[in-house]
């Protein structure tokens, strides 16, 4: 069990009956702008789909402080169905507003990093939004770099800003950069 200041959390894959409580806390990012592209809060029925996707090599793990649900990490397959993208990953993370800033997502990224790992994954990936500070300090932090931008796409109104690629090599499909071809 993870100890973050001054509290203790345990991290455990979530189960159906812990969906509302991620929807939950996806809706404060959503609210409180700019950690998501969603300018609206979404409802559970229009994440059902999503949410049923999260099992076997994509669980969704939740960070809980006496028995509530603190933050969520979440694995999504990479471009589905596309056999050669199969050893990528894309990870998302939320924390619920009161726990942002305590090391929470500290927690998850290792937990979900090291599940990675076991479970085969090659490359994690973020997709970011360029002025979520808090995030692109996470990733650095874990060893991501930006592999990528999409400039100007996120409209907010008055504000329109880039989104981020955030990658992680965790390790090539031979165990060694040296297979990994050249950039054309």
């Amino acid at each position: 069990m993870p100890a973050c200041e001054d509290f203790s959390m345990e991290i455990k894959t979530a189960k159906p009956e812990d969906w509302p409580r991620i929807i939950e806390i996806y809706n404060q990012a959503v609210t409180d702008g700019r950690f998501t592209a969603d300018t609206r809060p979404v409802t559970l029925e229009e994440r059902q789909e999503w949410l049923q996707q999260h099992t076997g090599r994509y669980p969704i793990r939740i960070a809980l402080n006496d028995g509530t649900i603190i933050g969520w990490c979440g694995l999504s397959p990479w471009r589905p169905g596309r056999a050669a993208l199969a050893g990528t990953a894309e990870i998302s993370y939320y924390v619920a507003r009161g726990w942002r800033g305590k090391g929470v997502a500290d927690a998850l990224m290792k937990d979900v990093i090291d599940l990675s790992l076991a479970n085969g994954f090659q490359n994690l990936l973020a997709i970011l939004i360029a002025v979520n500070n808090a995030s692109l300090n996470l990733l650095r932090k874990h060893g991501f770099s930006r592999w990528g931008e999409l400039p100007g796409i996120v409209n907010f109104g008055p504000m329109v800003c880039s989104q981020y690629i955030y990658g992680k090599k965790l390790f090539s499909p031979s165990g060694s950069p040296s297979r990994l071809a050249p950039h054309l």
